[in-house]
């Protein structure tokens, strides 16, 4: 397989308003039944792997034609290089550590609260005593459909 075998879009149609409309047909043919539904949503999750694999893969290749090139543009799309992020490392800080800990044993005691009120009991900290309240939801998941592939 190349690339021309599965590109979308012609270098004239990189526009979000284009992205948008070619969704909006895919969806049309799932909600009109032309194509099944389980089986659209697994092929496309197994392009998003190639895509992500592939980005993966050219990214050095990728920078250093930017790089070499200048480029600034192209087909109408902007294209610009940043700076990855500082990531620290916290965990050497003894603080921050204890800090921590202390955020998760709490989140524990919440979670746990919130579990023991599901079944209409109260929970009370280990250590003090202390009858532990019980947090408001702040949001529900959507759920999700999950893949796994084969190796």
């Amino acid at each position: 397989m190349s690339f021309k075998d599965i590109a979308l879009v012609n270098s004239k149609d990189l526009t979000k308003s284009f992205f948008e409309n070619k969704a909006d047909d895919l969806f049309l043919e799932v909600a009109e039944g032309h194509v099944d539904v389980l089986e659209t949503d697994m092929q496309l999750k197994a392009m998003s792997e190639v895509i992500d694999l592939t980005r993966k893969k050219i990214k050095p290749l990728l920078v250093a034609k930017i790089e070499r090139d200048n480029t600034k543009e192209l087909f109408g799309c902007k294209i610009a290089l940043r700076n990855g992020t500082t990531l620290l490392d916290y965990s050497t800080d003894a603080e921050y550590e204890a800090l921590k800990k202390s955020l998760s044993d709490r989140k524990e005691l919440l979670d746990m609260a919130y579990d023991m009120s599901l079944k209409g009991l109260r929970a009370f900290d280990p250590i003090s005593g202390e009858q532990i309240d019980v947090v408001g939801v702040k949001s529900h998941g959507d759920g999700a459909v999950s893949y796994t592939f084969k190796k």
